[in-house]
């Protein structure tokens, strides 16, 4: 029994080593000079540090974010989905999404929080946002 107790554990801490990567398609923008940001933030936090669950985007899984990190993501103008999945009780993937629409170049600031069952996407104001991107890595798509 301590041996299953030992591997449950080494398992959930290795679940946290997934490094932040980008896991899938930025969305296409047809004019950047018009487009919208939407700005995810995992912030410092001991609660959900040994978790990296992937971020989307519209459905799609797009990073693969840890805590202390953030991304910023150009859409076009329009309604989007900002989301993140992660594994439930039963180990069966479930996502949390909020709706946001954007308006052209206007950012829009999410706070992936922990929750009692699963983690939040919280909305956060435009000065917030930016108080926690200045303490938070920015992860581009060109790091690996």
């Amino acid at each position: 029994m301590w041996r299953s107790f030992v591997g449950v554990l080494v398992t959930l801490a290795l679940g946290g080593c997934v490094s932040s990567v980008l896991i899938g398609p930025l969305p296409t923008v047809s004019d950047p000079t018009h487009a919208a940001e939407i700005v995810v933030i995992r912030e410092h936090r001991f609660t959900g540090s040994g978790r990296t669950d992937p971020i989307t985007l519209d459905g799609v899984e797009i990073y693969h974010l840890r805590v202390g990190e953030h991304v910023v993501m150009k859409v076009n103008p329009g309604d989007h989905i900002v989301g993140i999945r992660y594994r439930n009780i039963t180990f069966l993937w479930e996502e949390v999404t909020v709706l946001v629409r954007t308006e052209q170049r206007q950012s829009y600031y999410f706070r992936i929080d922990p929750g009692y069952a699963h983690p939040l996407v919280n909305a956060v104001t435009p000065e917030k946002g930016r108080a926690l991107m200045s303490t938070t890595t920015r992860i581009s798509p060109s790091e690996p």
